[in-house]
């Protein structure tokens, strides 16, 4: 099925970036048509005003396990004329999936030839991992936002409290005794 019939293509996009700063950043626009492709470009296009072509796909074996993926995120530099990017967009939409059955290639080579041979330039290269930033820092931070009056009633009602990431589905424990001292620090710092 497509993304679109599990999706859905009535409703939002929302992205959560999180910039280093004392809060992560949050956009949000309304869906184009469900494909999580389109939707992405609609977000970069339209809440960062980059002009973006984005293309995924997967290749699944006959149970349905991914053997490849690939993704190809092309953006001009702000400013630049939307048509500049339809070619690359039509050459990704009709050779991403032929180029990720090319076991043969890097992933410099597929870009080229995913482009058509449009010169182009790796701004930067770097292993891609899966890595969240949450832990008991980060599950603090987000507590002292219920402010120091829920905090300690928090602390009375339970001795751990549950901080599940909305990133990665990890879950921190925060016991009652750094409630309370979470709440007298936010009490300092406010009078």
């Amino acid at each position: 099925p497509s993304t679109a019939a599990v999706v859905g293509t009535r409703g939002h996009l929302t992205i959560t970036r999180d910039l280093g700063l004392a809060r992560p950043y949050q956009g949000s626009v309304d869906l184009v048509n469900g494909e999580i492709d389109d939707d992405l470009e609609h977000y970069l296009d339209t809440s960062e005003q980059l002009p973006s072509v984005l293309r995924t796909e997967v290749v699944l074996d006959q149970s349905g396990e991914v053997l490849r993926a690939a993704g190809v995120l092309v953006q001009g530099f702000p400013g630049i004329p939307p048509q500049e990017l339809l070619g690359p967009r039509v050459r990704l939409q009709s050779s991403l999936r032929e180029l990720l059955l090319a076991h043969d290639r890097s992933p410099h080579e597929l870009v080229g030839l995913a482009l058509g041979g449009d010169e182009f330039r790796a701004m930067l290269e770097h292993p891609v991992s899966f890595h969240c930033p949450c832990g008991p820092e980060r599950a603090l931070s987000v507590l002292s936002s219920l402010g120091a009056d829920d905090l300690e009633q928090l602390a009375s009602e339970q001795e751990q409290t549950e901080v599940r990431c909305n990133f990665c589905g990890d879950v921190t424990e925060v016991d009652a005794a750094a409630l309370r001292e979470l709440a007298s620090e936010l009490r300092r710092v406010q009078s």
